[in-house]
């Protein structure tokens, strides 16, 4: 389990002790998003203010990449092959610009407009795909060409969405998209991609602010805003109830989850506390 604070210092905590048993990093800068390459080797964060830092497993060394963006980022995240950066930027008059950036050498491939607020992106783990998650849409777009060739409005849920869409997530066959919903519905919305039909599955711990697939499995990682921070996973095949892995500290505010290699990061606003959880799926009955 990782911790990382509101100037950037990451602590790494073991799922069953309770003390942290090292330090990976210190940069002053608020975290906004967590990313895991496929083979879990690399861990990548993206601050609000550009920033793009590295921490390589099992090493836990850090790696220094030139800066991404200039202005405040609103939403970020880094393909499953460590290849690929994507983030977006406010523009004028509530529009929004998204970026797909070449990490090696920081060069824009591809960029998309939205009208209409930006909340969270994904990458396909096949890098193949970005989903670019709106307030009252959500689209994905091919990497090959840089076209959107899917698209989801919220009225098209016929009236299961009830909030606003806050994160998105592919999964892995790329046959199943999840949106979690922002504070005041404690649910997320698996949608199949062919059908556009969204089952409600409620969480029961708090509002959803990050969900995630497994990389091996269907089972979901979510992150929920509550009196403790709750993360747990929810098991897309077998339809169980979520099982809470773990809570951050009293007050703490889940910002991102991400899920890799059977280990959970999560990223914390208040008192920015990233922790990693060392964690087996678990299945619990309804």
């Amino acid at each position: 389990m990782a911790c990382g604070l509101s100037d950037g210092t990451v602590y790494i905590y073991g799922w069953k002790g309770k003390e942290a048993a090292e330090k990976l990093s210190g940069q002053r800068n608020e975290l906004l998003n967590l990313s895991f390459t496929a083979d879990g080797s690399r861990l990548f964060g993206i601050s609000e203010d550009g920033s793009l830092l590295e921490w390589r497993w099992p090493s836990r060394e850090t790696a220094q990449h030139e800066r991404i963006a200039s202005n405040r980022i609103e939403a970020a995240t880094t393909s499953a092959d460590g290849q690929l950066v994507a983030y977006a930027i406010q523009g004028e008059y509530g529009s929004n610009t998204t970026l797909v950036k070449r990490i090696s050498d920081n060069k824009v491939l591809h960029s998309f407009e939205g009208y209409s607020t930006i909340m969270d992106l994904a990458f396909s783990r096949d890098s193949s795909l970005l989903v670019l998650g709106y307030a009252d849409n959500v689209q994905i777009a091919t990497l090959a060409d840089g076209k959107v060739w899917w698209r989801l409005s919220t009225p098209e849920l016929r009236g299961v969405l009830l909030a606003p869409i806050y994160a998105v997530t592919i999964s892995n066959d790329k046959q199943l998209l999840c949106l979690g919903t922002a504070a005041g519905e404690m649910a997320r919305y698996v949608i199949g991609l062919g059908q556009k039909k969204g089952v409600r599955i409620d969480t029961g711990v708090g509002s959803e602010v990050d969900v995630s697939f497994m990389p091996t499995s269907s089972d979901i990682v979510f992150g929920a805003k509550d009196p403790t921070g709750s993360v747990g996973i929810w098991s897309g095949v077998e339809g169980k109830r979520p099982t809470v892995q773990g809570t951050t500290k009293d007050g703490d505010f889940i910002v991102s989850v991400a899920a890799g290699n059977q280990k959970v990061f999560s990223t914390v606003s208040l008192g920015g506390t990233i922790r990693i959880w060392d964690i087996q799926p678990q299945r619990d009955s309804k």
